[in-house]
């Protein structure tokens, strides 16, 4: 059985999302419902222009070049729940590896902002 991605729900996602296409939307989901109850943080590991132009509300910014050096700064309690995410994917994926390496117990990885079908603010000025 999967962990659960969504702590606000206490359903065996095994019931919910037995394929992994399904478990990245239980996941998307379940972030959007943490962010919007304040329950958890999203984390952008793009770098500053890119988050300029377009970010997750409240979103702190933490360039994945910088995680090793400066994640204590940025994300204090490595014991709260992080939504990490970046542009496609990719660089969210290895953000998550190095916060657990350094300790960070309640990560989510959310993909990349592309997909992402809720609200950004930011300049728009540019392209994502």
């Amino acid at each position: 059985m999967w962990e659960n991605p969504c702590p606000v729900f206490k359903v065996p996602l095994v019931r919910i999302a037995p394929i992994p296409l399904l478990h990245n939307i239980w996941s998307r989901y379940c972030g959007i419902r943490l962010l919007d109850a304040h329950e958890a943080a999203a984390v952008d590991v793009r770098e500053p222009d890119e988050f300029a132009v377009g970010h997750i509300p409240g979103a702190k910014l933490l360039p994945l070049g910088e995680v090793m050096s400066r994640a204590a700064e940025v994300l204090p309690d490595k014991d709260a729940p992080w939504l990490v995410y970046c542009r496609t994917g990719r660089r969210s994926a290895d953000a998550v590896q190095k916060l657990e390496a350094l300790g960070y117990t309640h990560l989510r990885d959310l993909g990349g902002i592309l997909s992402w079908p809720y609200e950004i603010e930011g300049d728009f000025e540019g392209h994502f």
